[in-house]
C-alpha cells in the first residue's frame, strides 16, 4: 500500500472545509469528552480540532515523517494527543477503546474491509464510525475536468478521475460489515488555487505511486501550458464537496 505521506495536503489544499466541526456537533456525531482514534491522520489537522474541543485523542498513521510533524504541531498548539504509527488495518491498540473511529480523506487509502474490521474491534459497544471527505469536482469542462483528462492521456488506467464528492458503493460495505444506522450528508464549497499551487498539488498527488521521473514533469509542463492557454485567471475557482457518512456499532 501506498504511503500517505505522499498524499498530505500542500499549504493551499484544505484538509477540510470551514465549519466542519459545527456540523458534525450539530448532527450529534461528535461530542466533547469521547474517546477518538483519528486513522490515517497525516499531519493531524482533524486531530488537533478534535483535541480542541474536548476530546482524548489517539491519532496513528504509517508515515513516520507525518506523525512526526504532527507531533510538532500538537506540541506548538498545546495539544495533547497519543500519536502511534500504525496502519488502520491493524492498529496494536486495545478493543473496545474508543467511543468514536474518524477518517478524515483516508478512507479511500485503505483496505476497507480489514479498516472496518479493525474498527469494529475498536469501538465500544453504541460507538461510532466516521468517514469525512472532500474532493475537487470535474464539472463542465473546468480546471478539474481538463486537468483530468490531461492525466488521462498519460496514464490511461487511472481511476481517480471523474468522480462526484460521494461514494456509496462504500455505504454497502459498512452495512455488510454490521453497522447500523447509517447516515450521510454533504455540501458544496470552492476552494482557490494559484496556478503554482495548481500544479504542485497534482504532480505530488500523481507521484504517490502513479507517475515518476521524466513522464511527471512532462504532465507538469503541459499543465503549465493548459493553465495559461485555458484558464488564465488567478485564483482558480475550484468546485468542492464534503461528504460524510456515520455509523454505529450495535450496543
Amino acid at each position: 500500500m501506498t504511503s500517505r505521506l505522499s498524499a498530505l495536503p500542500l499549504p493551499e489544499d484544505p484538509a477540510l472545509p470551514e465549519g466542519t466541526w459545527a456540523r458534525l456537533s450539530a448532527a450529534g456525531f461528535v461530542r466533547a469528552g469521547q474517546a477518538v482514534l483519528d486513522l490515517g491522520t497525516g499531519t493531524g489537522g482533524l486531530a488537533r480540532t478534535l483535541a480542541a474541543q474536548g476530546c482524548t485523542v489517539t491519532a496513528v498513521d504509517p508515515a513516520p515523517e507525518a506523525l512526526a510533524e504532527a507531533c510538532r504541531l500538537a506540541a506548538a498548539a498545546g495539544l495533547e494527543i497519543r500519536h502511534a504509527e500504525a496502519r488502520a488495518e491493524g492498529t496494536g491498540l486495545p478493543e473496545q477503546s474508543f467511543d468514536l473511529v474518524v477518517a478524515a480523506r483516508a478512507w479511500g487509502w485503505f483496505d476497507r474491509r480489514l479498516a472496518l474490521t479493525e474498527a469494529k474491534r475498536l469501538l465500544r459497544p453504541g460507538g461510532g464510525l466516521l468517514i469525512l471527505e472532500y474532493d475537487r469536482l470535474p464539472l463542465n469542462d473546468n480546471v478539474v475536468d481538463c486537468t483530468e483528462h490531461l492525466i488521462r492521456s498519460f496514464t490511461p488506467a487511472w481511476r481517480g478521475h471523474g468522480g462526484s464528492g460521494t461514494f456509496p458503493g462504500w455505504l454497502r460495505e459498512i452495512g455488510e460489515a454490521g453497522l447500523t444506522g447509517i447516515e450521510t450528508f454533504s455540501f458544496d464549497t470552492v476552494e482557490s488555487y494559484g496556478h503554482a499551487a495548481w500544479v504542485a498539488l497534482t504532480g505530488q498527488r500523481m507521484a504517490s505511486g502513479i507517475m515518476a521521473g521524466e513522464k511527471l514533469r512532462r504532465l507538469e509542463d503541459l499543465l503549465r501550458m493548459l493553465l495559461r492557454d485555458r484558464f488564465p485567471q488567478q485564483p482558480l475557482r475550484v468546485p468542492h464537496r464534503f461528504w460524510a457518512v456515520h455509523a454505529r456499532l450495535p450496543a
